[in-house]
């Protein structure tokens, strides 16, 4: 009986971890970008705890919220263009369904922000470059 609560405990702190952190859940794992290659995400969810003591200095940094959860995502990315490989990374958040992130590309000096619309087991992207306002007519769409 021990054993059988125990097992149902856990199952239960799986689900309620799921219910309130889906968007973990979702973007983790492998995605295939089309022309873009392939892309591998990993999330993870934290909380900001208190902030701790610190010596006095002069620049003011922002506050963070104690107790706020939020979903961290870094991933990388890798195509080929003109014959040559070309790897990127990604750098960013998950709120409400949507994956706000910036990228770079060591070997070709690019970055940029690149935002994903979470849709099951898809992203809808739209992305630009550093310093352009408008976004690119070319999407970013992966499927896992």
């Amino acid at each position: 009986m021990n054993k059988q609560k125990t097992y149902i405990m856990s199952l239960l702190i799986m689900v309620l971890t799921f219910a309130a952190y889906p968007q973990q859940q979702v973007v983790n794992g492998t995605y295939d970008c089309g022309r873009l290659g392939k892309m591998t995400l990993n999330s993870k969810v934290i909380t900001l705890g208190a902030p701790k003591k610190k010596k006095k200095k002069k620049k003011k940094k922002k506050k963070k919220a104690v107790g706020k959860t939020i979903v961290k995502v870094n991933g990388s990315y890798g195509y080929k263009k003109d014959g040559k490989e070309v790897k990127g990374q990604l750098k960013g958040t998950v709120n409400n369904n949507t994956i706000q992130a910036t990228w770079r590309q060591a070997s070709t000096g690019r970055a940029g922000t690149v935002e994903f619309a979470i849709a099951g087991n898809e992203l809808k992207g739209k992305w630009k470059k550093m310093g352009e306002k408008a976004w690119h007519k070319t999407p970013w769409n992966c499927k896992k």
